[in-house]
């Protein structure tokens, strides 16, 4: 087990921790997401937020986890490029 996973199963013993990790799932699979397609297409941050048609600063905030996401914006995550999103618990 490498030291995140370590380190991630003991901070799993306190409630809150474990709550809020739950809790930001989805997001995470977003910025995962957000992730693959920029390396597997090869493809800027700027060239992403001109697809799905976001701004430079609710891209910014989407990365770092601090965007609530709206469903519209799911949806045309889900299409562009042909990519789709995990989006369970949302």
């Amino acid at each position: 087990m490498d030291d995140f996973q370590t380190h991630l199963q003991e901070m799993m013993k306190d409630e809150g921790f474990k709550r809020r990790w739950d809790h930001s799932g989805p997001c995470r699979n977003i910025i995962k997401h957000i992730i693959r397609i920029q390396i597997k297409y090869n493809i800027s941050a700027r060239d992403l937020e001109d697809l799905y048609g976001i701004g430079e600063d609710q891209f910014y905030e989407i990365e770092k986890g601090n965007e609530e996401l709206g469903r519209e914006l799911l949806d045309k995550m889900k299409v562009v490029l042909g990519e789709n999103v995990e989006t369970k618990a949302l």
